[in-house]
């Protein structure tokens, strides 16, 4: 077997011309990835898009092509999986969106392939080291030059007396969310230590170490934690073993133990390590994903759904009936693959592990396993093969840990017949195909996106039904189609459109509410009520669902069925009852007061909510004037009962809960709730404290301001916090035009005006009868 050393001696394998290109193209192509090609742009931008089908492409083309003349053990490994795969997507409940996925998943398999090839030349395993510690710099230096700022300020906000919260929500750029940049960092980083490295090397090594290390540590991913403590520990047990049982070197090791963890008791981190570990919301928010995507595997045990319909899956099950948000990804690999690929891509995954295991076992030295072992453990609670800047990096390392032998004999293969060559150029033909419609099918979409944003109608109907005719089955297409027709007045071409969308992907509910629309403008009664039916039992969790559900309950005389879905959406939402548009949806015989009646009742009855429950029993306690209903949600809420009070007597405009505020521990301070209460105190004082407002944008995220009360929610977007057109489709979502003026309330307009100006909310919800003090 090829040895670490041999393989990178300069000289072990002599690189031909065509190699030397070879390899200058592949190595650009894995920076490119990384940087750009992978990342949420390459997803969505057209232009990246066509750079990275031109690039799957190659890799396809060269994979089938050499692989039967080249192909050892792993190569037949991967072959086998990448069928099984392929199976389950023929067999898919989504066979575009697996179209997709296959096709990606042949592109890494055509990466791994050729890299396996390229990393069993000396020259060009030194140049791919290079290359990731110079990645590893620019990566590591930059996140810290972006996220640290963040952190220090939000300190500085603090009077320099608390330690920063490990959850603040730093910007992950292109790349998606911090834990996956932060992933990437700790990935990238052993390339460092591979070798012999020199002491400048070392001394380099040991400060962007220093600087990944603390930027790892404030993104506050508790995975990526325990995933490079599990793989430090797998390298580093046994030989600290050995040290140990030298006894002169017991004290030393005990010492610098000590010392790091008193340095770490000292600088007050250990207290939000502590409370960032000890936090449990995030677990419980991933079981609520995982046992309903149990359930869909359990129903399609062996091809699951189909591989990359993740976001049409959730939408099968009843997860939506009570959470109105989620990831692109369910942060476990596990987890998405049995509901995707079921039993066929479990058995993928695990021919993969038994053939490419071992041999990285035996053969890679410390930094590549090290690398794939923290990989591996992120993918039981992350997920990182979703993200192909993430994917790429470990298919670098194990190719570069198991190599194709340059030395072996006999890797050549018979020569192949005229059938197998005719096989494979038909395989790639079709595979050619496929995805230029693809790709001319997201250049119109995109540049249909772009002529509605211009208000250029026409123009943007001539892009649709181009993107309709190339690729057929992408019920995006559709659907956008089906909406604009709506808009410019076409019902009948809208409603086919619509229901063909609806075939197509059963799981979009955004096209079930348009079709809703459709037919009810085309007073079509009896379709429209199932259309909207439809709509709701896809996602009860889109306010805008049950907001059109009510809407109509009132207009057909259903009184009390409209009072009852408004008060489902007060449940969930109840500072929507100070949005613009709400008093429009009332029936004439309820008032806000009766809806919010009903909410609280149905909150104390344990009714389900669209929303996870948190603070809305203290609003609806508070709004419905129940004072033995509001001891109770003080008592037992999950926010604390000191924050609990504090929030029952600004929501009254009550500001003698700013002493409680001053008390209250440092703990308290590094929640957003604190500085949510700081925020709503100075807004009822007249003056809104603009440090309390930064930080609370910095823990969110996101910009608070008061414009947005003036927001409208719009029927023809989504209108809940998961985009399926970007996360479902892979597709920037259209911005369509709101027709005359929404009479629809947004939810988000109510807690606007609710933070900033909470006299004028009691006002526009008619609630000033309860609320005397206001």
């Amino acid at each position: 077997m090829t040895t670490e050393a041999a393989l990178n001696r300069p000289n072990q394998v002599p690189a031909s011309g065509a190699m030397g290109t070879a390899a200058i193209g592949i190595l650009a192509a894995f920076v490119y990835v990384v940087v750009v090609g992978g990342t949420g742009s390459g997803e969505l931008q057209p232009v990246l898009r066509t750079l990275n089908s031109l690039l799957g492409g190659v890799l396809i083309a060269a994979y089938v092509i050499r692989a039967p003349t080249r192909a050892d053990a792993i190569d037949h490994a991967v072959l086998v999986a990448i069928l099984l795969f392929s199976a389950a997507g023929v067999l898919s409940a989504f066979p575009r969106q697996s179209l997709d996925a296959v096709l990606a998943a042949m592109t890494y398999a055509g990466a791994f392939f050729l890299a396996r090839e390229l990393l069993s030349n000396g020259p060009a395993r030194i140049a791919f080291i290079r290359i990731l510690i110079g990645l590893s710099a620019i990566f590591t230096i930059g996140a810290a030059l972006l996220w640290i700022p963040s952190v220090v300020e939000w300190w500085a906000l603090t009077n320099r007396t608390v330690m920063p919260p490990l959850d603040i929500q730093l910007s992950g750029g292109p790349w998606g969310h911090r834990y996956d940049v932060a992933l990437l960092i700790a990935l990238i980083y052993p390339a460092w230590w591979v070798g012999r490295p020199s002491l400048g090397r070392r001394v380099a090594a040991v400060t962007v170490g220093m600087v990944g290390l603390s930027v790892i540590a404030i993104t506050g991913s508790r995975t990526l934690w325990a995933s490079l403590a599990i793989a430090t520990a797998t390298l580093a047990i046994p030989g600290l073993v050995r040290l140990w049982r030298a006894k002169h070197r017991r004290l030393p090791m005990t010492i610098g133990a000590i010392f790091a963890l008193a340095v770490i008791a000292a600088s007050g981190l250990a207290t939000s390590i502590i409370e960032r570990g000890a936090s449990l919301a995030s677990l419980d928010f991933r079981l609520s994903m995982w046992g309903p995507l149990t359930d869909v595997w359990l129903s399609h045990p062996v091809a699951g759904v189909g591989p990359g319909s993740f976001p049409w899956a959730l939408q099968l099950t009843t997860y939506y009936d009570t959470n109105s948000w989620a990831p692109r990804h369910p942060d476990s690999l596990l987890f998405q693959l049995l509901p995707e690929a079921g039993a066929l891509g479990v058995a993928a995954v695990g021919t993969l592990a038994v053939f490419v295991v071992p041999r990285v076992i035996r053969t890679s030295g410390a930094a590549a396993r090290w690398a794939l072992v923290a990989f591996a453990i992120a993918c039981l609670g992350a997920n990182p093969t979703d993200f192909a800047f993430l994917i790429v990096v470990a298919l670098g390392w194990a190719a570069y840990a198991a190599p194709r032998d340059p030395l072996a004999k006999g890797t050549a293969g018979p020569p192949r017949g005229r059938g197998v060559t005719y096989a494979a150029l038909g395989s790639l033909a079709i595979v050619f195909l496929a995805g230029a419609a693809t790709l001319v099918g997201g250049f119109a979409h995109e540049s249909a996106r772009l002529a509605i944003e211009r208000g250029d109608l026409d123009r943007a109907r001539t892009e649709l039904d181009l993107a309709v005719t190339v690729d057929p089955g992408m019920a995006l297409y559709v659907r956008q189609r089906g909406a604009l027709r709506h808009i410019q007045g076409d019902e009948a071409l809208a409603i086919d459109d619509l229901e063909r969308a609806v075939a197509l992907n059963p799981s979009d509910d955004l096209a079930a509410r348009t079709l809703f629309l459709a037919y009810e403008r085309a007073s079509e009664a009896a379709a429209a009520r199932g259309a909207l039916a439809r709509a709701l039992q896809i996602q009860r969790s889109d306010p805008v669902n049950l907001l059109l559900a009510a809407q109509l309950a009132t207009a057909e005389g259903e009184a009390a069925d409209a009072v009852d879905l408004l008060a489902e959406v007060v449940q969930s939402w109840p500072t929507i009852v100070a949005s613009p548009g709400w008093a429009e949806l009332l029936p004439a015989s309820a008032s806000t007061a009766d809806i919010v009646d009903v909410a609280a009742a149905r909150w104390q009855a344990g009714a389900p909510t669209p929303e996870p429950p948190f603070d809305q029993g203290i609003w609806l306690a508070r709004m419905s004037d129940d004072t033995n209903f509001l001891r109770a949600e003080i008592a037992s809420s999950p926010m604390g009962e000191d924050l609990a009070q504090v929030m029952a007597q600004l929501i009254a405009c009550d500001t003698t809960g700013g002493a409680v505020l001053d008390a209250l521990p440092q703990s308290a301070h590094r929640s957003y709730l604190y500085w949510n209460m700081r925020v709503r105190l100075t807004a009822l004082e007249g003056n809104v404290d603009l440090g309390a407002l930064q930080a609370l944008q910095i823990m969110t995220g996101g910009p608070h301001a008061p414009a947005t009360a003036d927001l409208r929610a719009n029927p023809l977007d989504e209108n809940a916090g998961y985009s399926l057109d970007r996360w479902g489709y892979r597709r920037n979502a259209v911005d369509w035009p709101i027709e005359g003026a929404s009479s629809l309330p947004s939810i988000y307009a109510g807690a606007s005006l609710w933070l900033f100006d909470p006299r004028a909310a009691v006002e526009a919800a008619d609630l000033g009868a309860r609320f005397d003090q206001c």
